[in-house]
């Protein structure tokens, strides 16, 4: 990453210090939007980009490189300068619903104190204001293109100029299959509908605009209304 770092005391140490190692590109997300399957899709293009917890020759995609100051695990992200940061994003609502459903309550009080939200709020309001504020941190890290994980591969194939191997593709269904081998049914996709029952209106109205603005469809929404900051 190209931006500075703000200089800590104490243990953490300051950026000045740091000789910075490049890599082509750094893949961040909200968790469960895709970042696996990500790294999986750099590799059928013969990049060497590997996921959350070790650095590739040629980058990482991780949930933590984004929005976390200090991760939990993996690379420091301040070590190294990105040629490209990739904003990678999917449905909102599958993102949320899949927290719900899949996130260890650990992981999701982790995420919580990471993007400064209270954990010991209701999960479904807890949930959409993690996510809010995980974009606000990624859009602070600078990148410079969003891809919808639906549409990465013609995305990437027209950006990086060169077809993937079709033989290491993913499968499109990558997440449903991890739960399936690890003996779990894939987690349900609660509604829009069902979201605006359980968390604050603004906060909905929020998630609904974030939501369109990343192209997604809102079922009977064109133009969510103007709210203040959550």
């Amino acid at each position: 990453m190209s931006e500075e770092k703000p200089k800590q005391t104490g243990t953490v140490r300051i950026n000045d210090e740091i000789k910075r190692e490049k890599r082509f590109v750094a893949v961040m997300a909200h968790p469960r939007s895709g970042t696996g399957y990500m790294s999986r899709l750099f590799h059928a293009f013969g990049l060497d980009v590997r996921h959350e917890t070790e650095m590739g020759a040629d980058g990482i995609s991780s949930f933590l490189i984004g929005a976390s100051e200090n991760p939990r695990w993996g690379p420091d992200p301040w070590k190294y300068d990105f040629k490209n940061r990739i904003h990678v994003v999917r449905d909102p609502v599958k993102v949320v619903s899949s927290v719900l459903a899949c996130v260890t309550e650990g992981v999701q009080e982790y995420m919580a104190r990471e993007a400064g939200i209270d954990a010991e709020l209701c999960a479904p309001e807890r949930a959409v204001r993690v996510y809010l504020k995980w974009h606000e941190r990624i859009l602070c890290r600078k990148p410079n293109m969003r891809v919808k994980v639906e549409d990465s591969i013609a995305h990437l194939t027209e950006w990086l100029q060169t077809e993937p191997d079709p033989d290491k593709l993913p499968p499109t269904d990558f997440n449903n299959r991890s739960y399936q081998l690890g003996g779990r049914e894939a987690p349900p996709d609660f509604e829009w509908s069902w979201w605006g029952q359980n968390v604050p209106l603004e906060v909905f109205y929020q998630f609904q605009a974030l939501a369109l603005e990343y192209g997604y469809d809102v079922p009977g929404v064109v133009r969510c209304p103007d709210v203040r900051s959550v």
